[in-house]
């Protein structure tokens, strides 16, 4: 089966023409005859600088192929300059686009690139055209994402309230779905409930969360519209999981009483691995229908008048740690504070990578057999540290090792 790759950002694309005469096929030549095709075959299609699609008809060299309109009008394409820009403005023209370029079993790989702030309306992930073998994966491309620093890759902020992302698939539709290295802006929510990035499929499928944040919304004028990080919803049950995930500061305004909860689950068997929330009401919050969910290595710390976890989560959770007393699990940390384990908790321009001699590093479990690096990337070592961020050993050994036998550093706590 194909992997097909498209491109999200803000430069426009930059498609020219070798032969723009006549009624057609036109030569087209992809980003101006900058890069090699990738993943086009004849009967595929794509979007001119209109909007308008054209369905190719022939690959005439690694760079250029010939097309037709679809509509059998004879209108030659709207090409761009020829400089290096982005099939897709948005995650909903590409979403929306799946069934042009991809078909049952494929893998659909949305890419997004760090062109500047990509600002949309609420998107829906269905992905049917993948069929019950597909995989869909909306990620950001190397040397374009965040890496633990919010701000500092590609952003995504919604334009309007509603649930932003929202994956809502079957078996049948795709089995597999992977969102990563997204970083999700926040925006201040008045009249409709809210959520950064919703699951909600049939409980068949296989969905892993890693790398992302969401951070900075806020339920303001006494609205009671809850805003939501990462919210696995009714339904999702069984494959489910969250690895390295961060949510912060989702807090109310303005009178409001709103639920602000950074990770939400209301389903069965969902899973938590090494994922942190900060400052919001609710920093985990089993809720509604949900049981049997798992917390490993996470890390809910200065919750903003509620709880750094509610409900009750599985007997397997394990590790966790909270500022208050509500970390579950065994071998939890409880009652920590905020401070001493982030790099700077300051409103406004918060690190929140572990500093030195914070109660979170070591304090974990091994997970590796899951997955093996942090958010930033890194690669974790043993013994593993509670929360999205993973001090790395080039870290320990500069500013908090000692030497021990074997010529082995460790990290001092």
């Amino acid at each position: 089966m194909a992997t097909v790759t498209v491109s999200v950002g803000t430069l426009q694309h930059g498609f020219t023409a070798d032969d723009i005469t006549g009624s057609g096929p036109w030569e087209v030549e992809e980003f101006g005859g900058g890069f090699p095709l990738l993943g086009i075959s004849v009967g595929q299609a794509f979007v001119d600088f209109a909007g308008n699609v054209y369905a190719i008809t022939d690959l005439v060299d690694a760079r250029t192929f010939e097309a037709t309109d679809s509509y059998g009008m004879g209108v030659a394409p709207v090409l761009g300059d020829g400089t290096v820009g982005r099939m897709f403005s948005g995650l909903g023209t590409a979403e929306a686009s799946i069934s042009l370029f991809a078909g049952a079993g494929d893998t659909y790989i949305i890419a997004c690139y760090n062109d500047g702030l990509i600002t949309e309306a609420p998107v829906t992930f269905n992905d049917s055209a993948l069929g019950s073998g597909g995989t869909l994966k909306v990620t950001v491309a190397d040397g374009e994402w965040h890496r633990g620093t919010p701000g500092a890759g590609v952003r995504l902020q919604p334009s309007a309230e509603g649930t932003f992302m929202r994956f809502a698939v079957t078996s049948a539709s795709c089995p597999t779905q992977i969102i990563e290295r997204l970083d999700i802006v926040g925006i201040t929510v008045t009249a409709t409930a809210t959520i950064a990035l919703l699951i909600n499929e049939d409980g068949t499928n296989t969905t892993t969360i890693r790398n992302c944040i969401a951070r900075d919304f806020v339920t303001s004028g006494g609205s009671n519209k809850p805003i939501r990080g990462f919210f696995v919803n009714t339904g999702a049950t069984n494959g489910v999981r969250l690895e390295n995930c961060l949510a912060y500061n989702f807090t109310r305004a303005g009178g409001s009483t709103g639920e602000a909860r950074g990770f939400r689950t209301d389903t069965t068997n969902a899973a938590f691995f090494n994922c942190t929330g900060y400052n919001c009401v609710n920093n985990f919050s089993e809720s509604g229908s949900g049981t049997d969910n798992v917390a490993k290595n996470c890390a809910g710390l200065g919750h903003a008048g509620g709880a750094d976890f509610s409900g009750t989560w599985h007997a397997s959770s394990t590790h966790n740690a909270s500022s208050d007393t509500s970390a579950p699990g065994s071998s939890a940390l409880k009652s920590l504070t905020t401070s001493d384990q982030f790099v700077d908790v300051t409103s406004g321009s918060e690190d929140l990578h572990l500093k030195v001699g914070a109660d979170l590093i070591g304090a974990g479990v091994d997970l590796s057999s899951d997955f093996i690096n942090d958010l930033d990337g890194h690669a974790r070592i043993v013994p593993w540290d509670i929360g999205a961020d993973g001090v790395p050993l080039v870290t320990q050994m500069a500013t908090a090792s000692r030497f021990v036998a074997g010529g082995v550093h460790r990290r001092v706590r």
